[in-house]
């Protein structure tokens, strides 16, 4: 009896082409993704409580995470992971278009799932001073998200797509500001609810399981 034959690889690696790589990574992220949302859902089934402005940002950011992995596959269709000697002129056009494209979703993700951390804190503390942080950080995290954004989108020349350090400002390196502040928006937004709780009449091992909730949310999405 002959044994079925498998399918073919939907990527391979070679000295040439890292594009598998890039496809791996975008999906374990996305299903993670999934796994974060879903647990989410579980939640509000179980409490049968919906907070709109937590939830809707954080739906919305699932959507646009989607879409930035179909383009970051795509994109790898077109070339990504490859050398530009191999590749045809319309394809690297193509493909600087659609990792132009998900660079700017990858930006707004950030910014989505910040608002949607910041809006549920702000839902839940009691505290003025903890309000009123919470806001100064979302109006940052507003700030940041404009810069960013308009930072990364006209960093080259016309065409703006067709990214290359001798034709950008600073030869790319602005995105280094924008990926330090946007780490620093994601430490306030794991300290602010440690502060929250610090004075909550409640056991220590609880305090730190609510705290830990609070961080892995926000260091993940």
């Amino acid at each position: 009896m002959a044994e079925p034959s498998l399918l073919p690889p939907l990527g391979q690696i070679t000295p040439n082409n890292h594009g598998a790589i890039v496809s791996l990574f975008t999906f374990i992220f996305l299903s993670c993704t999934v796994i974060v949302v879903l647990a989410k859902i579980a939640s509000m089934l179980y409490l049968k409580r919906s907070v709109p402005s937590v939830d809707i940002p954080i739906w919305i950011c699932m959507v646009v995470a989607f879409v930035q992995s179909i383009l970051i596959q795509v994109s790898v269709n077109r070339g990504m992971g490859r050398h530009r000697s191999e590749l045809s002129n319309d394809s690297f056009d193509a493909y600087n278009k659609l990792n132009y494209a998900a660079e700017l979703l990858l930006l707004l993700v950030f910014a989505l799932s910040k608002v949607s951390t910041g809006n549920l804190i702000r839902s839940i503390s009691p505290s003025k001073s903890i309000l009123r942080w919470c806001l100064m950080v979302q109006v940052g995290v507003g700030v940041w998200a404009l810069l960013a954004l308009f930072g990364a989108a006209f960093q080259c020349p016309t065409p703006y797509w067709e990214y290359s350090p001798s034709r950008c400002i600073g030869k790319g390196a602005i995105i280094y500001p924008i990926m330090i502040l946007n780490m620093i928006l994601d430490a306030a937004l794991v300290i602010l609810p440690i502060v929250m709780l610090w004075n909550v009449q409640m056991p220590r091992v609880q305090r730190l399981k609510v705290s830990s909730a609070f961080a892995s949310r926000s260091l993940w999405v």
